[in-house]
């Protein structure tokens, strides 16, 4: 498998919503042939735009994991969903649009992931939450630097 078990969980979910399947039951439904990678056994670029945004989504499922934010709906934390979320939809197509990965493209761009992250947004001001990675701030502070790191990531992650 190309992907983790929370990313295969994740593209099933937005696929099938109805379906009421944990994460736990999806896991012990895989096949016992197939083999799930790890985050850390690939190849992967370990320069600062990329470890930023990993640190940043690691921070983000700290952060959505207080209690805080149990009734809501968690939006995805993880770097190459929230890459996605920012990108037109590339569907039938081996890649995106060149336009959209350098951010020339008119139709997407980091300014989605304020939807994307709009609840959690209300209930972080209306709890007076706080984000920590390499320093401790409120949300809004944490999604722009999040969407400023998201700027790059996408045309740097398809020419690494």
């Amino acid at each position: 498998m190309t992907m983790t078990s929370a990313d295969a969980y994740h593209a099933y979910k937005t696929k099938f919503p109805k379906d009421k399947i944990g994460f736990s039951t999806f896991k012990k439904l895989k096949p016992p042939h197939i083999r799930c990678v790890s985050e850390t056994s690939r190849k992967s670029c370990l320069c600062q735009i990329c470890c930023n945004i990993a640190l940043k989504s690691e921070a983000l499922k700290t952060f959505l994991s207080q209690d805080s934010f149990k009734d809501i709906e968690k939006p995805p934390c993880d770097k190459n969903i929230l890459m996605n979320a920012t990108l037109c939809d590339y569907t039938g197509k081996a890649h995106h649009k060149s336009s959209c990965l350098r951010r020339e493209c008119k139709e997407c761009g980091v300014h989605h992931l304020q939807t994307v992250f709009e609840s959690v947004n209300r209930k972080s001001i209306q709890d007076d939450c706080k984000v920590t990675w390499y320093k401790s701030t409120n949300f809004e502070e944490f999604l722009a630097d999040l969407k400023e790191g998201m700027t790059n990531y996408p045309s740097h992650k398809f020419s690494v």
